[in-house]
């Protein structure tokens, strides 16, 4: 992940998003985070109290609904090692050519610690679903009555209409 904001911007930026409630599993069991480079702009990211966070308990209106006030905010590796996330991951500058805007290069150069990152191809966003994995269903569906006539009708109201 390479980024320029954080927590205590307006919006806030968090690398996580999403529910962090476990319900009592391990956390690996809801999310897996493995073999990511992380970098911030400022290179401050390794230091960064609020970089993670896990929500203990449950929100007040839904599990999932606690907010900020329910988590518990990690630096990188105390969320590695309190979580067993991240275990082949790093905080590490990529070295990507020129990420800056406008020239948006984020290819890297031989020697770069982002081994395997493939650089989206910015021309093929929003692409079509080849049409050769589109399901082909018939023009129309048969509606199977699941439930007779006669007996729906002695329950409504006397001049109720049914239409099947």
């Amino acid at each position: 992940m390479y980024f320029d904001r954080n927590s205590t911007l307006s919006p806030a930026f968090y690398v996580q998003g999403g529910c962090t409630y476990t319900g009592g599993f391990p956390y690996p069991s809801l999310q897996e985070w493995n073999s990511n480079v992380y970098w911030r702009v400022d290179g401050a990211f390794a230091t960064d109290t609020q970089a993670f966070h896990v929500q203990a308990k449950p929100g007040a209106a839904a599990p999932c609904n606690g907010g900020v006030g329910t988590w518990t905010f990690y630096t990188f590796a105390a969320w590695q090692k309190a979580t067993g996330e991240d275990a082949q991951s790093a905080v590490q500058n990529p070295g990507f050519n020129n990420p800056a805007y406008p020239a948006d290069d984020y290819s890297l150069p031989k020697g770069s610690p982002g081994v395997g990152f493939v650089v989206f191809d910015r021309a093929r966003q929003g692409g079509r679903i080849p049409s050769s994995i589109l399901l082909r269903f018939p023009r129309r569906f048969r509606r199977k009555r699941s439930i007779p006539r006669q007996i729906i009708s002695s329950v409504l109201p006397a001049g109720t209409r049914i239409l099947f």
